[in-house]
């Protein structure tokens, strides 16, 4: 079983075409040493992850350093052994996405059997590049409060981040570079809209282990825009876990708007919830330390509050009768103003008077709001959206794994029944029926997005292959009509 999937995982990674990079992941070196300060060879180092116990082990040069590329971002523990030395241990090393840590360790003179360990009591500073970046981290993802859950409002937490401008929608602006700038990465591939310059997919927070906003100096493998925001997706790992979540706002809770004749519905929903663990198929697979399984959905069910204001004739215009109107009404047959003000109603004509029934009725008086408006329509409109994502990881040694991450994101709104009998006539008629929804297939939608990323870690060789199919459109539900 454990060879079947390996080769299908292998199968798919073949199948994506290959990019090369390694943003996502991050690198943990150092030199070992003496308590005189002698480099210590070939002591072995072995960094261990806290959450999917997958290790990685190399030998240290003459020169007594070491570098372990490619590794995931998350919580390792290290530990060191040469023969006449005690081991060392090093336990709670925070690795960051796209970051390169620095471990230099110093070994006893002692035995194997002794051991000494060193817990992390505060976060480690990165010495090994000029690289200027601020890392958001998953705690402050998930703990500071959000308005609708977008990622990208954190990244203004970072020193030089500008936050959209009215208007401007969800565009920041990075460093002082403008903001059409700012490129977008997730999970080693780019994730930039390129027509409005944000995210492609914007993730639920929920799914996003953390990312990081790079401001300058960066390395060339990002290319692009002037700024980078490289953000790196959740995986599974040996526990299982389960997180559920639901935001709510009503109507009941909020104040009617000072245009609305009565208090529009409005109704709010954001809910969802991640799994993840280990494969686990009872006398089959067990996949604890090798495979892992996320899922997690998000999804969003909004009616909006939508008061249309709006001029239109009165019944008694319709009429002809125009008494209310400022300015001169004459017969265009012979040039002589109109006797009272009064159209006849043989000068009306037919299908003018076959329209009348479609006109809505006015509400308020003309001018009451300003701007001669006398129709006053209270409604709501409907957003709702949904968002899938799948991810497994697979440890092929303890030199490779690899992990795929298929998801689906699209958006699907309808239009306020109040609007269309505003700015409709013919939809008075139509909104007397029972409404009906159908759905059209689409493969123009802006809003229909889905990604699927296929990334294998160093092979034994230590070249290391970056293999996904970037963000791209795909033919999913749009609402078309209603009827």
């Amino acid at each position: 079983m454990s060879a079947m999937i390996q080769r299908l995982l292998f199968a798919v990674a073949l199948w994506i075409e290959p990019v090369w990079g390694q943003s996502l992941f991050g690198v943990i070196l150092g030199t070992v040493t003496d308590v005189t300060q002698a480099r210590v060879a070939n002591a072995r180092i072995t960094v261990r992850s806290v959450g999917t116990n997958a290790s990685r082990s190399v030998t240290t040069s003459p020169a007594g350093d070491y570098e372990i590329p490619a590794l995931p971002v998350g919580v390792y523990d290290l530990t060191a052994e040469a023969p006449g030395f005690k081991v060392f241990r090093f336990t709670g090393a925070v690795l960051q996405v796209d970051q390169r840590l620095r471990l230099d360790l110093t070994l006893l003179v002692g035995e194997l059997s002794q051991t000494i360990e060193v817990a992390a009591s505060a976060r480690l500073i990165e010495t090994e590049n000029a690289t200027q970046g601020t890392v958001i981290d998953n705690r402050r993802i998930v703990e500071l409060p959000l308005n609708g859950r977008n990622f990208q409002q954190l990244a203004s937490l970072g020193p030089g981040v500008v936050a959209p401008v009215p208007g401007s929608g969800d565009r920041i602006s990075i460093a002082g570079a403008r903001n059409l700038s700012v490129s977008f990465l997730m999970d080693g591939t780019t994730n930039s809209n390129t027509n409005a310059n944000t995210a492609m997919i914007s993730p639920s927070i929920d799914l996003i282990q953390e990312f990081k906003v790079l401001r300058n100096t960066f390395n060339a493998e990002f290319g692009h825009g002037a700024a980078q925001i490289n953000l790196v997706t959740k995986s599974g790992g040996n526990q299982l876990h389960l997180t559920l979540f639901e935001f709510l706002r009503n109507d009941k809770l909020q104040a009617r708007d000072f245009f609305d004749l009565n208090k529009p519905v409005l109704r709010r929903n954001q809910f969802g919830g991640t799994g993840s663990g280990p494969v686990f198929l009872p006398w089959l697979y067990d996949g604890r330390n090798r495979s892992f399984w996320l899922i997690n959905y998000e999804g969003v069910r909004q009616r909006t509050p939508n008061t249309i204001r709006a001029s239109f004739p009165t019944q008694a215009e319709m009429d002809g009768n125009l008494t209310t109107l400022a300015g001169a009404l004459n017969d265009p047959f012979t040039s002589q103003p109109f006797p009272g003000r009064l159209i006849p109603a043989s000068r009306i004509n037919s299908s003018s008077r076959a329209y009348r029934q479609f006109m809505p009725a006015t509400t308020v008086a003309r001018g009451f709001f300003g701007q001669n408006f006398n129709v006053l329509k209270a409604g709501s409109g409907a957003s709702d959206s949904d968002q899938l994502t799948l991810r497994f990881d697979h440890n092929f040694s303890n030199r490779s794994n690899g992990f795929a991450r298929p998801g689906r994101s699209f958006r699907r709104r309808t239009s306020s029944v109040a609007a269309k009998a505003v700015t409709s006539p013919t939809a008075r008629r139509a909104s007397s029926k029972p409404r009906k929804a159908h759905w059209s297939r689409s493969s123009a939608g802006a809003k229909d997005r889905s990604a699927i990323s296929v990334i294998s870690m160093p092979c034994p060789c230590g070249a290391l292959i970056t293999a996904g199919l970037g963000p791209g459109r795909k033919s999913l539900p749009t609402a078309a009509r209603t009827e």
